[in-house]
């Protein structure tokens, strides 16, 4: 009985009318003279694939590392992940899904779990679109685990279905994930 009470007192209920009239961000609908932004994906989780050595802007950098296969590399809570269990370097690449402008606002969403090895090493994870490195960090291996979230306008335009490469240069057992790449357009 006082279940059915409940129920029936919260279906009688009005609703709130932030939740249904929608709100600046939650449907579009912004106040006048205000943009109206849109954020799309770059990419997919389950699109990458291992860029050929000729198409490979990092080459340079596999110099003494062991590359990565395709067993190296899948997808993590929907991103891309890259096992270094027995591999040094890895290049991959995809097609983007939607374009981007020059000043665009690209956000990432990436991470590392605590690297480790032997002996000390130097790393890198890079993200390249158009030909150009729009992202990067270098680092000091061993390290604790880190997390970027990252904001930043884009320095170059580049249209849907031309390649973004993802990149790692490690040294030693690690583990890195690229969760997400979005961009942000009026």
């Amino acid at each position: 009985m006082v279940w059915s009470l409940l129920l029936l007192n919260l279906s009688c209920s009005e609703p709130n009318s932030a939740d249904h009239q929608g709100g600046k961000g939650d449907t579009g609908v912004t106040e006048e003279g205000e943009d109206q932004l849109s954020q799309s994906p770059l990419v997919s989780g389950s699109a990458w694939r291992l860029t050929s050595p000729e198409r490979d802007p990092f080459v340079g950098r596999a110099t003494g590392r062991i590359s990565c296969g395709g067993a190296d590399f899948g997808i993590e809570y929907g991103g891309l992940e890259v096992s270094t269990a027995y591999c040094g370097y890895i290049t991959l690449t995809q097609p983007l899904l939607n374009a981007v402008k020059r000043g665009d606002v690209i956000e990432l969403s990436a991470w590392h779990s605590p690297l480790v090895s032997a002996s000390p090493g130097e790393g890198l994870i890079a993200l390249q679109l158009a030909g150009q490195t729009v992202w990067q960090q270098e680092l000091s291996i061993p390290a604790e685990a880190k997390s970027w979230e990252a904001r930043f306008e884009s320095p170059v335009s580049a249209e849907a279905g031309e390649p973004v490469l993802f990149h790692v240069s490690n040294h030693g057992a690690n583990s890195y994930t690229l969760y997400s790449l979005t961009v942000t357009q009026p």
